[in-house]
């Protein structure tokens, strides 16, 4: 019953976003490598022929004939062809739940031409390609394919649609009726293979509070933006607000001053800073303003507490 409930949720919060289709031919080890590279979106890789290997930093595995791949957002991972072998495939970026992302560039991401070398990765200095996105979503990397005459026609239909789209200002609405097609015969073939298309992670927002806190770890001592880094999980602030305050009991805006105090504190006990310094060090250049949020967190001011602490 869990899973049904789920896969409503799942299916009510689609909304595909597609940044390009594609087919190739006949590809080799000599005409055909993908470098080592991380890509902010899902890549979709069905195989009519042949066979494609795929290695992350974790694993290598091979795509065969009438297999799908997904490919999921930021992983490092680069695909070859094995030599004296071919393959056949077509190939889908997008996303499927899309956020605003008005800085997406698909010619950056896809079309710009790539230096055929061993061990190249692709620059990242595209705020889009460093923007984190965390969904809860898990797909598989591989599924077999029961019926790919139907999944072939479907993939020939979008990547047809997407050579119009420079013609169309409307083709996104087309592109995405595709996409929804081809989602829609996945579901079929994961029920018949009694497998899932979607499954939650194992806990929806670890991974978002985890980075949270350790951007706190890590940047205490700058000016933080929560918007900034609230924005790059694709959540509202007040949500995110909700889901941060239910794990740790404390909003994200009173745990980062909770963090620089706890900080500023070891700083006032090893004697080695002045006051000023310590504000500043912990995020404060103001020393009245921190000297306040200290007194209000601790009952006591930062001075008083150096004296209660002070090294004998």
């Amino acid at each position: 019953m869990w899973y049904i409930l789920f896969m409503k949720n799942i299916l009510n919060e689609l909304n595909v976003d597609v940044h390009l289709a594609h087919r190739i031919c006949n590809a080799t080890a000599e005409n055909h490598h993908i470098p080592w590279r991380r890509l902010y979106d899902y890549e979709i890789v069905f195989v009519t022929h042949g066979e494609i290997i795929v290695k992350t930093k974790k694993e290598t595995y091979t795509v065969g004939k009438n297999q799908l791949h997904i490919m999921q957002p930021f992983v490092y991972h680069t695909r070859y062809i094995p030599p004296d072998k071919s393959c056949s495939y077509y190939g889908l970026h997008l996303d499927f739940f899309s956020v605003n992302n008005d800085a997406f560039s698909t010619y950056d991401a896809y079309v710009v031409p790539i230096e055929r070398k061993e061990n190249v990765v692709i620059t990242e200095d595209k705020a889009w390609l460093k923007r984190k996105r965390f969904s809860g979503i898990k797909v598989p990397s591989i599924l077999d394919i029961q019926d790919p005459k139907t999944l072939t026609t479907l993939f020939a239909k979008i990547a047809r649609n997407a050579k119009k789209q420079a013609h169309d200002p409307y083709s996104q609405v087309l592109l995405r009726s595709n996409v929804y097609e081809i989602i829609h015969k996945l579901l079929i073939e994961c029920e018949q293979a009694n497998t899932t298309l979607f499954s939650p992670s194992k806990n929806l927002h670890e991974e978002i509070i985890n980075d949270f806190i350790e951007n706190i770890e890590h940047e205490y001592m700058n000016p933080i933006n929560i918007d900034e880094l609230v924005a790059g999980y694709g959540m509202s602030k007040n949500h995110f607000a909700k889901v941060f305050k239910q794990a740790m009991n404390l909003a994200p805006h009173d745990y980062v001053i909770a963090y620089r105090i706890e900080k500023a504190k070891t700083f006032l006990q090893d004697g080695e800073l002045y006051m000023n310094e310590i504000a500043e060090k912990v995020g404060y250049p103001d020393y009245a303003y921190f000297s306040r949020l200290f007194k209000k967190k601790e009952g006591v001011s930062p001075k008083n507490f150096l004296h209660m602490h002070k090294k004998t």
